[in-house]
């Protein structure tokens, strides 16, 4: 997999090789920083300790494109126009079929069959209470695969901090059962040597910002949206429009008892095959050299 650092502004005395757009260099100083057990996380602790004068930045892999249905360089003019000092993290879901049909990230993982990850989730219960991101069901907007997000210097070292803190709480456990979820191998289809911390520490970024959500705390955050184009450009038609409608009942399930029962009816046994559909055209094959 091929990284890119995205800056808002282009510093070329740092000797960045921006090919693409002034904005997006390739990471070539990190292209061999990723393994079975450390993955995009330590890429993002990478970049933060090897360009300090940077005052924002993001990394984004070569899925970005076909993932999220936009092209980086709309995505870097929205990250551009946006991005001020009192909005310091701009982000976007590539996944939202996945965010339509189910409660959260953990769900997800659950769902997919990521080993284990039962137990991750009830640790993170035992850490969090019932927190929205952990076992309840998140607002549209608020779920998060593949942490693509640029953010300032500050907003990166509070992140890292919250991560690392979990991981640690969650290490101190001392439970067989988690251990091996978060250091055996996940049952990623697409790599099956990749381990559970892995999972854990992408979905983490959803469960830190419900965390400061819960707390009062403003995230400054900014949402790349534009589900339903998103969603027709990725999507056959009927299934498109669908999925728009199960996002909208999932938004109006936070306040009506009425639509949450619909939701969860329409999203509790779905089809194997259209599950399948969403899973592979929300995270589709890599492509060779990608």
């Amino acid at each position: 997999m091929r990284y890119k650092i995205f800056v808002p502004t282009a510093v070329p005395e740092q000797g960045f090789d921006c090919t693409l757009d002034t904005r997006i260099c390739p990471l070539s100083i990190l292209e061999h920083e990723t393994s079975s057990k450390s993955r995009e996380y330590a890429i993002f602790k990478r970049a933060f300790a090897s360009f300090p004068d940077l005052d924002a930045f993001g990394v984004i892999s070569g899925a970005f494109e076909r993932k999220s249905g936009v092209s980086i360089a709309e995505f870097a003019d929205f990250v551009t126009a946006h991005l001020t000092e009192t909005t310091q993290c701009i982000a976007i879901n590539p996944m939202l079929g996945n965010e339509a049909i189910y409660r959260n990230c953990l769900d997800q993982a659950v769902a997919t069959n990521h080993k284990g990850f039962h137990h991750v989730q009830n640790a993170l219960a035992l850490l969090f209470g019932h927190a929205r991101a952990v076992d309840g069901l998140l607002p549209v907007g608020s779920m998060f695969f593949c942490n693509y997000f640029v953010a300032t210097r500050a907003w990166w070292g509070q992140f890292f901090k919250f991560v690392d803190s979990v991981v640690a709480s969650l290490d101190a456990l001392a439970d067989a059962e988690l251990n091996l979820a978060l250091n055996g191998p996940a049952g990623y289809v697409k790599n099956r040597n990749l381990i559970g911390r892995i999972f854990l520490e992408e979905r983490l970024f959803s469960v830190y910002l419900d965390w400061r959500n819960q707390r009062g705390l403003s995230n400054s955050l900014k949402v790349f949206e534009r589900y339903e184009e998103r969603l027709k450009k990725k999507y056959p038609p009927t299934i498109a429009e669908w999925l728009i409608s199960i996002l909208q009942l999932k938004q109006a399930g936070l306040q009506s008892q009425d639509h949450l029962k619909a939701w969860h009816s329409t999203t509790k046994n779905l089809d194997p095959r259209l599950l399948w559909l969403i899973w592979q055209l929300d995270d589709p094959p890599e492509l060779p050299n990608r």
